[in-house]
């Protein structure tokens, strides 16, 4: 593919040579770290304003094209977007080559395939920002892109020269009465209008009528280029391209992004982070580091008190990079784009809980290793290794359920899920997920979110402790399924029913609902006044673990162990539920923890 030259007079060949002084040229190098750290605040404080207001402050400094350069592609793309790109329009138009290009590699790619609609989309918008410059900038950098975009959505046709022009067809432009082209019709989608698929095919002509007058040589080399290309090779050439450009940032492709969810063995669950590829300080100047995700808020106080406790600044800037590029890891692998600080704030988050609940396990928990402070083992180590070691604790948990799932009591008797109940469920259905959640609600709403303290992986595990005691249990005693409706079979009701039958005598009644008017009485025996009013008595607690001793052939102190806390927590529930409710009053429609008609 032949690509344009800058398509001006070499600059540096009619520079004329200047002699600079050796006092001048030091005073120049010396205030170059000081203008970069000037520039660093003002983004600082800009990133810390509505977006309305970073755009008004960016616009109206002195220098706004030099402050614009200064940011990390990172944050313009989510600042343009919070703020509207169509307000956003003076933003960009002072954004540099690099920064335009993380527009098309964000925006213009599913997955590993190009979404025409969207890769064109962005050619406007860059268009509306700066025509003249955007037609450079095609031309001197993606032309191959371009052609790209071309094979898929423009025709070619090429007049002999005794030939009828309407024979071509309708709808063909021309510049020169032989290379004759049209824009093919775009398909409109469920979520794309009629209006959005004209106006798009009228900007892909009025561009390629732009480049046929500004170069018609490389116009026609262009077209013939395109329409005779393999879609599929230069496809894939391209998303290479994509993928280097993004790896530099930090987003690798997905597959292998996805490696960072693979876990560090213990107890060697850390390792010396290693020199940066990219962006290290050198001679003392300030990186150009994302500042979105290190302004962040996270929910895990070990992380975020031990980084409060380092003050010195090479420090703080490494973790600041670390942060940043583990983030769009992060953000590659779950192949999810940030146009949003909402969008961001999840990203981060998860960033920075698996990284304290790393922080956590290895100065409380890995007896194989020297102790070591929260605040030491940031120091030392890099970020993906403390992230990886605190995954893998939710990660561990998942291969331990899964592993006791295959040969458990409740999936050979064809039982599923739900059989234990709403909480225990929640929980055993996060660690399930491809990758483990964990269960409870958060200030959105979602029942399912992400790990973010080491005392969340240790509820979980001992949820999953109490569920495989009480799978245990039940596999020893060996009670028959509740015969019914499907609704009925979960482990409170399985237990307490049969307790109750055989309390009353009807064990041989079969494996029916209890009558009513015969588990009155029972109801009745429950309780007894305590502090908090009615409660279930201690004899009858009593009688509950003589009962599973006797059903599961096992040692009243060993049912005890196993079980005596997840009864105290049922019996709990159950004087919550109905402490206050009177025998005459039970409905059995409304009494869940007993199957009753």
């Amino acid at each position: 593919m032949r690509r344009a030259g800058n398509g001006g007079t070499n600059k540096g060949d009619k520079m004329e040579e200047r002699t600079v002084s050796p006092a001048r040229a030091g005073a120049v190098a010396d205030s170059h770290p000081a203008r970069l750290q000037a520039l660093q605040a003002q983004r600082r404080a800009i990133m810390a304003l509505p977006p309305d207001q970073a755009l008004e402050r960016i616009l109206g400094t002195p220098q706004p094209a030099a402050l614009v350069h200064s940011f990390p592609p990172e944050d313009l793309y989510l600042l343009a977007h919070e703020a509207g790109l169509e307000d956003a329009l003076p933003l960009i138009r002072l954004a540099s080559a690099p920064q335009w290009e993380f527009f098309l590699d964000m925006d213009a790619w599913r997955g590993d395939r190009l979404d025409l609609g969207a890769a064109i989309d962005v050619f406007r918008l860059l268009d509306a920002a700066d025509p003249r410059r955007f037609t450079q900038w095609i031309c001197d950098d993606h032309l191959m892109f371009f052609e790209l975009i071309l094979s898929r959505t423009v025709e070619l046709a090429i007049r002999e020269h005794d030939q009828d022009p309407g024979s071509l067809g309708e709808g063909f432009d021309t510049q020169d009465d032989i290379f004759y082209y049209r824009v093919r019709r775009f398909s409109v989608g469920n979520e794309e209008s009629e209006e959005n698929a004209s106006s798009r095919e009228e900007f892909l002509r009025e561009l390629v009528a732009g480049l046929a007058r500004k170069d018609h040589r490389l116009f026609t080399e262009l077209l013939q280029e395109a329409v005779t290309s393999i879609y599929a090779e230069a496809e894939e050439e391209a998303y290479r391209m994509h993928n280097v450009r993004l790896a530099e940032r930090g987003f690798f492709p997905p597959e292998e992004a996805a490696a960072l969810y693979s876990p560090l063995p213990a107890p060697r669950g850390s390792i010396p982070h290693q020199t940066l590829r990219e962006g290290t300080p050198v001679s003392g100047l300030p990186v150009s580091v994302p500042l979105y995700p290190f302004r962040q808020r996270t929910d895990n106080e070990v992380f975020s008190d031990s980084l409060a406790r380092i003050d010195d600044g090479p420090t703080r800037q490494r973790l600041s990079l670390e942060l940043a590029n583990l983030c769009n890891r992060i953000a590659a692998a779950d192949r999810c784009v940030i146009r949003e600080r909402e969008a961001l704030a999840a990203v981060v988050r998860k960033a920075c809980g698996f990284i304290g609940i790393g922080l956590e396990y290895l100065s409380t928990e890995t007896a194989d290793l020297p102790p070591s402070s929260p605040e030491s083992l940031l120091r030392r180590h890099a970020l993906e290794s403390l992230f990886r070691t605190g995954y893998g604790q939710a990660l561990a948990l998942k291969r331990d359920l899964e592993k006791w799932r295959r040969g458990s009591w409740f999936v050979r008797q064809g039982l599923p899920l739900s059989f234990w109940d709403e909480k225990w469920v929640g929980v055993l259905g996060g660690l399930l997920l491809k990758r483990p959640k964990c269960y409870g609600d958060d200030l959105s709403g979602n029942l399912m979110r992400e790990f973010g303290t080491l005392e969340e992986i240790r509820q979980a595990r001992q949820v999953l402790a109490d569920v495989m005691a009480m799978d245990g249990i039940l596999s020893r005693i060996a009670l028959p399924r509740l015969r019914g409706r499907g609704d009925a079979q979960n482990w409170k009701r399985l237990l307490l029913t049969f307790w109750a039958r055989e309390t009353l005598g009807l064990a041989e009644a079969g494996d029916g609902p209890i009558a009513l008017a015969r588990f009155r009485p029972f109801f009745a025996s429950l309780w007894e006044d305590g502090v908090q009013g009615r409660q279930v008595g201690k004899g009858q607690k009593s009688a509950m673990l003589a009962w599973l001793a006797g059903r599961s052939r096992l040692a009243l102190p060993e049912v005890s162990r196993q079980a005596g806390e997840i009864l105290e927590t049922l019996f709990e529930e159950l004087r919550e539920e109905y402490g206050a409710v009177s025998p005459r009053a039970l409905a059995p429609h409304l009494v869940r923890h007993f199957w009753l008609h």
